[in-house]
């Protein structure tokens, strides 16, 4: 059941991401264009967009680790023996 979950959290994380990125071409040539009508809130919209995208997507990444069970400081890190 949990490794189903994963599977879920892991698609809706590709699907969230690729869906910003085919996105993004039509808010750049809006934001190009009300910047140019002198719209100065053109800007921080995009942004506050990113902004959201970034977290909603850390938050995927982080629910699909935990999932998983892998703790998230040591998540993509690997141990270092020394060798004698």
């Amino acid at each position: 059941m949990v490794r189903i979950m994963t599977y879920v959290v892991d698609v809706l994380l590709v699907l969230f991401i690729v869906r910003e990125v085919l996105e993004f071409a039509r808010r750049y040539s809006r934001l190009k264009r009300d910047v140019a009508q002198g719209d100065r809130e053109a800007r921080s919209r995009l942004y506050r967009r990113a902004l959201r995208f970034q977290w909603a997507s850390a938050a995927l990444a982080l629910t699909g680790l935990r999932l998983i069970g892998t703790p998230c400081v040591q998540a993509g890190s690997r141990s270092i023996r020394r060798r004698s």
